[in-house]
C-alpha cells in the first residue's frame, strides 16, 4: 500500500470519530454527562488495507463501543424527566359473578368494542350442563379509554374482585428515546460520508459502521415500539363466573344475617329437593323390602301356630295316659 494511501485512511478514522463524538452531543444535548466511547487507530485502518474487509469484523466491532447514551442519572439530570410526560403502563384485573353466562361475555367482548380496544386472548373452560362455567379475557383498551372502560365492565355482573396496578417506565423511555436519536444521527453523518468515499476500502470501512449502527438501531426501535404499545394500551384481565347465587358483600350485621337465612332457606330446599329424588330412586327397593318383611312375618306366624298346635297335641296325650 503507498504512503498516499496510508495517510488517507488516517485522515478517514480521524474524520469518524470526529463524526461520532458530535454526533452523540447532539443527540443528547440535554444529558451533558453522556459520553461516547471510540477511538481510532492507524493500525487498524491499514489492516484493511492489507486483509479482506468482512473477514477482519471482530477487530472493527472492537474498534465500537455499545454504549452511545448513559442513562442519566436521577440526581444530575432530575430536569430532563421534569420535562418529560410521565409514561406509565396501567394493568388490571376484575372478577365478575353473572347468572346469564353466555350474555355476560358476550357483553363484555361488545365493551371492548366500544371503547376502541381488542382481545388479545380468551379462554372458557367448566360445564354448561351444571353452570359452572368460567371464562378468562385479556383485554387491550386505549389508556384514554381505560377508566370509563373499567366502571362500564364492573356494570356487566357482580364484582368480587378488583385490582389495578401502575408502572412508571419514564427512565426506560427516555433512555431508549435518546439510544435511538443518537444513532439515528451517526447514521446520517456516515451515509454523508459514503457519497464522499473515493476507494472501495473507505466504502467497506464506513460500510462496516452503518451496518454496526443499523441494527442496533434496529433493536432499539423494537424495544420502544414494543414499549409504547404497553404505555398506550392498558390490560385488562377480566374473570368471568357462572354461578346459581351472587356472593354477598360483607358489609353490615343485619345484611349478613338476611344472607344467613337465606341460604338456610335455600338449603332446606335443596335438602328437600335431593330427598325427594333419594326416594324416587329408593321406590323399588322399598317395595321389595316391605314384601320381604311381610313375607318373613306370614312364615314366623305360621311356624308359631304349627308350635303350639304340636303343644298342644303333646298335653292332650299326656292327659289321656294319666287318666288311664
Amino acid at each position: 500500500m503507498s504512503k498516499s494511501k496510508n495517510t488517507g485512511f488516517k485522515i478517514l478514522s480521524a474524520i469518524l470519530s470526529f463524526v461520532f463524538i458530535v454526533a452523540s452531543f447532539a443527540a443528547c444535548g440535554s444529558m451533558a454527562k453522556n459520553e461516547v466511547s471510540y477511538e481510532s487507530s492507524s493500525s487498524m485502518s491499514s489492516g484493511y488495507a492489507r486483509d479482506n474487509y468482512f473477514g477482519d469484523y471482530e477487530k472493527a466491532e472492537a474498534e465500537i463501543t455499545d454504549d452511545y447514551v448513559e442513562m442519566p442519572s436521577d440526581s444530575g439530570d432530575a430536569e430532563v424527566y421534569e420535562q418529560v410526560e410521565r409514561q406509565i403502563i396501567i394493568t388490571a384485573s376484575i372478577t365478575l359473578e353473572t347468572q346469564s353466562f353466555d350474555e355476560t361475555v358476550a357483553n363484555v367482548k361488545a365493551k371492548v368494542n366500544e371503547f376502541g380496544g381488542y382481545i388479545s386472548s380468551s379462554s372458557v373452560r367448566g360445564s354448561k350442563t351444571d353452570g359452572t362455567r368460567y371464562a378468562n379475557l385479556t383485554c387491550r383498551v386505549p389508556a384514554d379509554n381505560y377508566e370509563e372502560f373499567l366502571n362500564g365492565a364492573g356494570e356487566l355482573g357482580n364484582v368480587t374482585y378488583l385490582n389495578e396496578n401502575e408502572e412508571d417506565v419514564t427512565n426506560e423511555y427516555i433512555d431508549l428515546d435518546a439510544r435511538i436519536k443518537n444513532l439515528e444521527a451517526q447514521l446520517d453523518k456516515l451515509n454523508e460520508l459514503l457519497k464522499k468515499a473515493e476507494t472501495l476500502d473507505e466504502m467497506l470501512t464506513i460500510e462496516n459502521y452503518i451496518y454496526d449502527i443499523q441494527y442496533q438501531l434496529d433493536s432499539f426501535k423494537g424495544r420502544m415500539k414494543a414499549l409504547t404499545n404497553r404505555i398506550s394500551y392498558c390490560t385488562v384481565n377480566i374473570n368471568v363466573n357462572e354461578v346459581a347465587v351472587y356472593t354477598a358483600p360483607k358489609n353490615s350485621f343485619l345484611s349478613r344475617l338476611g344472607s344467613a337465612f337465606s341460604g338456610m332457606w335455600e338449603n332446606f330446599l335443596e335438602f328437600m329437593q335431593d330427598a325427594l329424588i333419594f326416594i324416587i330412586y329408593a321406590v323399588p327397593y322399598i317395595i321389595l323390602g316391605v314384601g320381604i318383611f311381610f313375607i318373613v312375618k306370614f312364615i314366623k306366624k305360621k311356624r308359631k301356630a304349627k308350635k303350639a298346635l304340636q303343644s298342644e297335641n303333646i298335653a292332650s296325650e299326656n292327659n289321656q295316659e294319666q287318666n288311664l
